[in-house]
């Protein structure tokens, strides 16, 4: 599918968590929610979602907007760089692939990434080489747990310790993450 832009992902994010009460939205409350302060540009953005398939609309009637089953899954970066932003946040600076995932399975989460694990150091929690865990930008991961950790930019997963837990930012490893999901594939 073709990628969206920056608005058609403001609104389409809104539908998918924004409007709680399940009753969809109106134009005017779509504008509200996303900034976005032309109900026209909202229109034309609608319009570009219901063609791409994340939507469905009748004709003539209002707060008729569906999701369909394409904007029930999310696609999320599988990352082999992590870096800082302007602001300090962790975000994904390089990956090699998107994958799809429910949103259903999201927990609420905005921001999730995946990372391949590239060893057996935590076969023992069912974690395996190969396998792909589905994590969301985190640092508050408690000792003993299994998070996505961070080494001068590259992802990999592996327990939570106190030396990393407790390390000041002279330390090369950070927690970047807490683990939702493990993904395997067999073949």
């Amino acid at each position: 599918m073709e990628e969206l832009t920056v608005s058609q992902k403001k609104i389409l994010e809104y539908l998918r968590c924004g409007s709680s009460n399940g009753i969809p939205p109106t134009v005017r409350e779509i504008c509200a929610a996303t900034g976005i302060k032309s109900t026209s540009s909202v229109h034309t953005n609608l319009c570009v979602l219901e063609q791409k398939g994340y939507i469905k609309r009748e004709s003539g009637i209002n707060r008729s907007i569906r999701l369909t089953e394409t904007a029930s899954t999310i696609t999320i970066p599988l990352a082999v760089e992590l870096s800082r932003d302007d602001k300090g946040n962790l975000r994904v600076s390089r990956s090699v692939a998107s994958i799809p995932y429910p949103l259903d399975y999201s927990q609420g989460q905005r921001e999730l990434f995946a990372v391949r694990v590239s060893d057996d150091r935590l076969e023992g929690e069912g974690i395996l080489d190969g396998d792909i865990i589905i994590g969301y930008f985190c640092a508050d991961v408690p000792v003993g747990e299994s998070a996505v950790l961070c080494s001068d930019g590259v992802p990999y997963v592996d327990k939570v310790t106190n030396e990393i837990k407790n390390s000041k930012k002279e330390n090369k490893v950070i927690i970047a993450g807490k683990i939702i999901a493990c993904m395997r594939f067999y073949g």
